[in-house]
């Protein structure tokens, strides 16, 4: 269920930078993010669930994409497999975005888009 739920919110976040591309201030939200290195997978910890799933994702060519298999054993917070930084966020922030896909596709700024920008911690 939380797998369909995420890869879900995925497509609705890809939805939303498809169609605001070119504007303000999503285009300067992807050149932001391009300065930063777009490879770098991002462990996503979905929280309020039990076990807490553990997903990978990226920002690689202007798209999110999930990585499937990470060949972690381990449950979020303390897994570090190959991951870059941790984002982690609320299942039902994510059941949200499922829920009203187009009111985030029609104004991306009210998806959560910290994940993109380097945590200094």
């Amino acid at each position: 269920m939380t797998d369909d739920l995420f890869e879900q919110y995925i497509n609705i976040c890809n939805q939303a930078l498809e169609s605001n591309s070119d504007r303000f201030p999503f285009k300067q939200i992807l050149n932001a993010a391009k300065n930063n290195d777009d490879s770098q997978n991002i462990e996503v910890c979905i929280i309020d669930d039990h076990p807490i799933p553990s997903h990978t994702i990226q920002l690689l060519n202007n798209q999110i994409t999930e990585k499937k298999d990470t060949g972690c054993e381990k449950n979020c917070p303390t897994c570090q497999c190959q991951t870059q930084r941790q984002w982690r966020v609320p299942k039902s922030y994510l059941e949200d975005v499922i829920n009203n896909p187009q009111s985030y596709i029609d104004n991306p700024a009210k998806l959560d888009w910290d994940w993109l920008y380097q945590d200094d911690q």
